[in-house]
């Protein structure tokens, strides 16, 4: 049976190199980021049953049997394909003839993804994989079997190697269950007399478990933001978002003008006409016309809105790595245009109380001018901050459209 498994376990890995060259074309799969070393660690453990054969020959049942094998793992993903593993654990633990019996093994190695290696897909949450992986292994014997072949003792034993093959599952971004079958063998060292030297042992185990993978640092969060705004895709977005903007400003000039113009004539038509008590009603008119000449003011507020808001997930303040284009394009259009000011807004959907919402729709409004000061170098009197929590909304009062600092033109 042994011999079968480390068959079929060759044969899939030579079919795993073979399938690499004939995968996918996979456009931008060796472009894995160069993250830190404490960056895409996981860390976890597996158990389940053993079977190992090639016990000492003056032994009874030299054929050896089924037990209980365990191991603790450390895993770092250097790219898309490749892993680096290690282990310390007891492949191999097993009770009879009065005592424990076994080996504890400390292994190092690399993990070969089949599944990206054939078909790359970097959002899949499954992977089928190899591993190999070789070290030191440690006798431990307290037995009658372990008397036999020498005395009861714990120490350096064997070379031992180790393959497989895993399947694993990502639960979330953190936790992982995974489920391996490896093949290992130990090159015994002999024993103290020749006539109790231990033959080399093989092992199978079959193990399920859990591995909880840390994901990236701070650091490399921030440096993997920060290129995402330089890909070809992003630089062309931004390039639309700048155009469109700088469209907008023209258009808004053109408006502002002209509104500027209607606003004139009305002013002059109100100064133009007599204040004359007495009933005629020209007091009404006057303030009827002045009514509209303040409300075409405060409507220009809004009017120059621009065509986009920067949106957040729930119970979020800073700025998404995907949403940090918009306030890119706004500092540009306003470096292009020193004159231009904005009024930066900030709004909550309905989740949270009305006095949590109201603090965390001013954090949004004075993040967006933090970044804008801060990183693009922005004066800060050329922006000011309002917030309105929820008491603002847009169709459904849970949308993501409510979640958002939406950027006002200030027309003085």
């Amino acid at each position: 049976m042994l011999k079968r498994l480390f068959r079929i376990g060759m044969i899939a890995c030579v079919l795993t190199f073979a399938c690499n060259s004939y995968a996918q074309d996979g456009k931008g799969k060796y472009d894995y980021p160069r993250y830190g070393m404490w960056s895409n660690w996981s860390f976890g453990a597996l158990a389940g049953p053993a079977w190992q054969s090639g016990l000492n020959a003056n032994v009874a049942n030299p054929t050896g049997g089924w037990a209980w094998g365990a191991k603790a793992i450390a895993k770092k993903q250097l790219n898309w394909d490749w892993t680096l593993r290690a282990t310390v654990g007891a492949p191999m633990m097993w009770a009879r003839f009065g005592g424990i019996d076994g080996f504890v093994s400390t292994v190092v190695g690399v993990e070969y993804s089949i599944l990206n290696s054939c078909n790359w897909n970097p959002d899949r949450k499954a992977d089928f994989y190899a591993f190999i992986e070789s070290g030191l292994s440690w006798k431990a014997g307290n037995s009658q079997a372990a008397h036999i072949a020498g005395g009861a003792h714990f120490g350096l034993n064997a070379l031992y190697t180790d393959m497989g093959l895993g399947y694993s599952y990502d639960l979330t971004e953190h936790s992982t269950v995974m489920a391996e079958a490896s093949y290992g063998i130990n090159a015994d060292v002999p024993a103290p007399t020749s006539n109790h030297q231990f033959t080399s042992q093989s092992n199978v185990l079959l193990g399920i478990g859990y591995l909880y993978r840390t994901g990236l640092t701070a650091v490399d969060v921030e440096i993997q933001n920060q290129k995402s705004q330089l890909t070809l895709d992003n630089l062309d977005a931004l390039t639309k978002q700048i155009n469109d903007l700088e469209l907008q400003v023209r258009n808004n000039k053109k408006a502002e003008e002209k509104l500027n113009n209607q606003i004139a004539d009305l002013e002059q038509q109100l100064r133009n006409r007599p204040n004359v008590t007495g009933g005629n009603g020209n007091n009404a008119n006057n303030d009827s016309l002045q009514a509209i000449i303040n409300q075409i003011k405060d409507d220009q507020l809004t009017f120059y809105a621009l065509p986009f808001s920067v949106l957040y997930p729930v119970d979020v303040w800073k700025i998404p790595a995907d949403q940090m284009e918009k306030v890119k394009a706004c500092a540009r259009v306003m470096k292009d245009n020193p004159n231009v000011k904005f009024n930066l807004v900030g709004f909550c959907d309905m989740t949270g109380s009305d006095d949590y919402n109201w603090k965390l729709s001013q954090r949004r409004a004075e993040e967006v001018k933090r970044v804008l000061v801060e990183q693009f170098g922005i004066p800060a009197d050329r922006l000011t901050c309002d917030w309105k929590g929820k008491t603002m909304a847009f169709g459904d009062l849970n949308y993501s459209v409510n979640r958002r600092t939406s950027f006002y033109r200030v027309i003085e």
